[in-house]
């Protein structure tokens, strides 16, 4: 059986294999993202009140440690990553221009035209 959630060290990351529980809690959290075979990093553990904080898909998101218990993962071949982010250079949305398209991949918005005088 594959380590949950809740068993991940601080700054580790694994893969995740399956989530269990109530239909709508599944659900709640294939839409944020916890999709199996995407990859979770533990960025941290908060003592009081039983959180976590996990990164994936370039999110976080703060679970109660009983909630990650129904999150089972598989490790990745002992990979353990900082628990600060990396920075990056700036944003490819600073150059982007009406003409191009937009930041997320699409076409921008068309602009609204000027009225006539």
């Amino acid at each position: 059986m594959p380590a949950t959630l809740a068993d991940l060290p601080s700054g580790h990351q694994a893969t995740l294999h399956s989530v269990e529980g109530e239909r709508a809690y599944r659900r709640r959290l294939l839409e944020l993202g916890f999709v199996p075979g995407t990859s979770v990093r533990l960025v941290r553990r908060v003592e009081v009140g039983d959180v976590l904080e996990v990164e994936l898909r370039h999110s976080r998101v703060s679970l109660r440690i009983s909630e990650a218990r129904a999150i089972s993962l598989e490790p990745n071949e002992r990979v353990q990553v900082s628990a600060e982010p990396a920075t990056t250079g700036p944003s490819s949305c600073a150059s982007a221009t009406p003409e191009s398209a937009s930041c997320h991949g699409g076409p921008s918005a068309p602009t609204p035209a000027e009225p006539a005088s």
